[in-house]
């Protein structure tokens, strides 16, 4: 798959289940539920690189892809997300 201009391909970062020593499940941190990793890049991306984590604005569906058998989606680096350190 090659991206163009400014599009990034993330995964979402699985997240864990928290639960009390009961066994109660709390859900997910909000912090973590937009966050995604970096998989592929476009040649013209300037401020990411491969294997960085960045959070998706709510607001923002992104395009839905398959990509090695794993849902993913196309974002572009300029508006749709938020770069985490």
């Amino acid at each position: 798959m090659i991206l163009l201009k400014d599009r990034i391909l993330v995964k979402k970062i699985a997240t864990e289940e928290n639960k009390t020593e009961s066994g109660i499940i709390l859900g997910n941190k909000p912090k973590t539920e937009n966050d995604f990793e970096v998989i592929l890049i476009g040649k013209e991306v300037q401020n990411i690189k491969i294997g960085d984590v960045v959070r998706k604005y709510k607001n923002v569906s992104g395009f839905p892809v398959e990509y090695n058998g794993d849902k993913c989606f196309i974002l572009v680096e300029s508006s749709d997300i938020e770069f985490i350190l």
